[in-house]
């Protein structure tokens, strides 16, 4: 359980936590192979696997999360593609309740995010995260991802915050790992990134499979 008396702060990544990672498992791991195989001529299977191979020399950057970047490597317009399946973004169950449970509390809240502006601006258009939000961050705005110590030495310029009265919520491993590193006291995993999907093994930390689990306790 979380001890709230104890929390100030809490920040949220964005997808696969606040909302769910479907939008996004279905534009880079399934929409975009197969138009870049159309675009191509190419067999659907070896555009992704062309694709994906890329995407792991990137892992841990910037450019990963980029879309600018990745336009450029497929020669394809990303920005216009995403909207093409923009009717799957969507606010994880409960996430928007939770948010405002959290504010009538008290709590300063703020969304931390490694998606590029394109992608940021598009989430925005579509759902309304800036109501429920005091603070929104975006990790290119810095020139580091969260992955890096140096965002969090960056966002503690740009935010007011004690690392020690400060919750995050995050569905990458890596990203909780440097944040315990740098100094943050609390941490939980988002075990269903991907609604559709199963449970994933949140390893060291400890488990958030749904919000509504948190909010009695708030």
């Amino acid at each position: 359980m979380i001890d709230w008396k104890a929390v100030d702060t809490v920040l949220f990544d964005m997808d696969g936590t606040l909302l769910d990672l479907h939008f996004d498992t279905c534009f880079w791991q399934e929409y975009i192979p197969a138009y870049y195989a159309a675009q191509r001529g190419i067999a659907t299977r070896a555009a992704g696997e062309y694709f994906f191979s890329l995407l792991r020399v990137k892992q841990g950057t910037l450019d990963w999360y980029c879309f600018d970047y990745w336009s450029q490597e497929l020669g394809l317009d990303l920005s216009q593609l995403q909207q093409t399946v923009s009717h799957k973004i969507r606010f994880r169950p409960f996430a928007q309740e939770f948010l405002q449970a959290l504010q009538s509390a008290g709590k300063q809240v703020v969304l931390v995010t490694n998606s590029s502006r394109a992608g940021l601006d598009l989430k925005m258009r579509c759902l309304p995260l800036e109501n429920y939000m005091d603070s929104i961050v975006c990790a290119h705005d810095f020139g580091h991802p969260k992955e890096h110590h140096a965002f969090w030495d960056c966002l503690a310029r740009t935010v007011s915050f004690e690392a020690g009265r400060t919750l995050l919520f995050d569905d990458n491993l890596s990203v909780l790992r440097m944040a315990r590193q740098w100094g943050l006291s609390h941490l939980r995993a988002i075990a269903t990134p991907d609604m559709t999907r199963p449970v994933v093994n949140t390893a060291e930390f400890t488990p958030v499979q749904h919000f509504f689990e948190l909010l009695p306790v708030i």
